[in-house]
């Protein structure tokens, strides 16, 4: 099992860990930061003196979404929290932009659940949010955060919020520990020491049907090198009704996911955009 240190309050009210007015300001100056070199300079030198005076976990407004965030132990919490204009904005603008009210929006990856709040804040009543986190601590953060939110979601009843990973087969797998960064945890050894725990995983195609999803329009995947084996066998048995319209895809080494993006490419897939995080991949019409 992961550290105890990573798992914080999930059972006090939203504000019970609200920010001192030093650690407020702190971080209202990083997020006025401008985007240029300078400016990234400086929020991040600011956002080192707020770690220090900053307490753990604390419960803060981003984007109009309530979050209790942990951020010494978590990359993506603290870039969120301090520098929200630097967080992925290009993939999360595809979402608000082109992710329809009735849509189906698949996170594989979900860590704390920032994707699945951008995607669950322009659905309607009855879109649909599938999301796997299978770390229990980053689990417990991601099941708060959507929880406190829903009263402002219009598909709050249709988000779907599963504790696993996703995976070749169903069954027990080693999830391997980044002990600096929940989001660094991976299905995939990187070095001899690497801690690990026992988790459950479940092939994509089985949990769709499970949750009786008939499309998906914007799949998100960030598993730390696992995607080969998340999705190759997805798209070798998935009907081409059920393929995602648009695929936001952590970049890493394209070689060591040869297969991956070779299956895509034949279904039709195009790559559209290379972004410093990711890459987004798009089904053609006239695909096979």
């Amino acid at each position: 099992m992961p550290d105890p240190e990573h798992f914080m309050d999930t059972d006090s009210p939203f504000g019970r860990y609200r920010p001192g007015p030093l650690t407020a300001l702190l971080i209202a100056i990083t997020r006025r930061c401008p985007g240029n070199w300078l400016g990234m300079r400086l929020a991040l030198a600011i956002r080192r003196l707020a770690l220090i005076l900053a307490g753990s976990p604390l419960d803060v407004m981003v984007d109009n979404f309530r979050l209790r965030s942990c951020l010494g132990d978590n990359v993506s919490e603290r870039k969120y929290v301090f520098m929200p204009r630097s967080f992925d904005p290009s993939e999360r603008a595809l979402i608000v932009d082109e992710l329809p009210p009735d849509g189906v929006f698949v996170d594989i990856g979900a860590n704390v659940g920032i994707y699945t709040l951008t995607a669950a804040s322009v659905l309607g009543p009855v879109g649909r949010i599938i999301a796997f986190e299978p770390c229990p601590a980053t689990y417990e953060r991601l099941r708060f955060n959507i929880n406190i939110n829903r009263d402002s979601m219009k598909a709050g009843e249709g988000i779907a919020l599963l504790p696993m990973g996703v995976s070749d087969r169903s069954g027990e797998f080693d999830l391997f520990l980044d002990s600096t960064n929940l989001g660094g945890n991976s299905l995939q050894k990187r070095r001899d020491d690497d801690q690990s725990m026992k988790i459950e995983c479940t092939p994509l195609l089985n949990a769709l049907r499970g949750q009786k999803i008939g499309r998906v329009d914007i799949l998100k995947i960030d598993i730390e090198g696992a995607e080969e084996q998340a999705l190759v066998p997805f798209f070798s048995d998935a009907p081409r009704a059920l393929l995602p319209q648009v695929i936001i895809m952590e970049n890493s080494n394209e070689e060591r996911r040869a297969a991956l993006v070779q299956t895509m490419y034949r279904l039709g897939y195009v790559k559209t955009d290379s972004l410093r995080m990711n890459s987004i991949y798009r089904l053609m019409a006239d695909g096979p």
